[in-house]
């Protein structure tokens, strides 16, 4: 079984360096669906990892799959994209201001 990735950029671009082969870089929501739509009709690809900002985009397709009860793909949503930033930032203020108030 394969692994694909489907999102933005850095999404896009990192798991293509972390040797992921089949990684789709998405800008627009029929760019999402045809390279979804791709995964989920390639019976070797197992894992199919979107990142939020595009798994959005996604919803009702992604959806449709896990109702369809389908074994694979396993579809996981991957943070990223342009939701997941002002989390992220908040996150690492919170870590580091915990971090300063233990010392």
């Amino acid at each position: 079984m394969r692994v694909a990735v489907i999102g933005k950029r850095d999404a896009a671009l990192g798991f293509s360096l972390a040797g992921v082969r089949d990684s789709f870089r998405v800008t627009t929501q029929n760019q999402a669906e045809a390279a979804f739509l791709t995964c989920t009709g390639d019976p070797t690809i197992g894992i199919i990892l979107i990142d939020t900002g595009t798994s959005s985009l996604l919803a009702e397709l992604i959806q449709k799959v896990r109702r369809a009860h389908r074994l694979f793909p396993v579809i996981l949503t991957i943070p990223g994209g342009e939701h997941d930033n002002a989390g992220i930032v908040q996150d690492t203020k919170r870590g580091l201001t915990e971090c300063m108030l233990k010392e």
